[in-house]
């Protein structure tokens, strides 16, 4: 590995380990390879090839949702917006008897993720699952208020009632934390 790739990976490594998605793995069962991809931007990404737990590994097969359907659903809407998770997958924990199997190698040692990896095999059925779960579906869905936004088709207007407490929010960045930010 090229020095310079090999401290970007470092700096993916200690920013992972101080967000506190990995630990430090001893003798492990599962190892895997830790394979960097160079992003557009000129940093790393740090993908793990978790091909051989893969296979080793029942298949889940929560109903995923079909993007022709997502589409179809928002037919008569005026209005519909997109929610990215911070860190997606990440803020799933992994049952502890399950975080060594996501072992890999670095230069620097041997870590697992404390939190569901990329790459592993069930993460999107879990994801959905978990969201499924969070966030039921029903026909009310979000208010035009819930940003401290008032949304009407040919304009955007703010509610300043509303605003004072969506600016003294303080941001988080751990899913353990969320509740202690209101």
């Amino acid at each position: 590995m090229r020095p310079e790739v090999a401290l970007k990976i470092k700096e993916e490594v200690e920013k992972q380990w101080n967000a506190g998605f990995l630990a430090v793995a001893n003798y492990p069962q599962w190892v895997a390879n830790m394979v960097p991809v160079p992003k557009k931007d000129g940093k790393v990404r740090m993908c793990i090839d978790y091909r051989d737990l893969n296979k080793a590994s029942p298949k889940d097969n929560f109903q995923l949702p079909h993007i022709d359907v997502l589409i179809d659903n928002t037919e008569q809407h005026a209005f519909f917006s997109f929610m990215d998770g911070f860190s997606g997958y990440n803020q799933i924990m992994m049952l502890p008897e399950d975080q060594e199997k996501t072992t890999f190698i670095t230069l620097w040692g041997t870590f697992c993720y404390k939190v569901m990896s990329f790459g592993l095999k069930n993460v999107g059925a879990t994801y959905q699952r978990a969201m499924v779960t969070l966030c039921p579906r029903t026909k009310s869905r979000l208010r035009p208020f819930s940003l401290s936004h008032y949304a009407q088709e040919a304009s955007l207007a703010v509610i300043p009632s509303l605003i004072n407490s969506s600016i003294s929010i303080k941001p988080t960045h751990k899913v353990a934390s969320i509740p202690s930010a209101f």
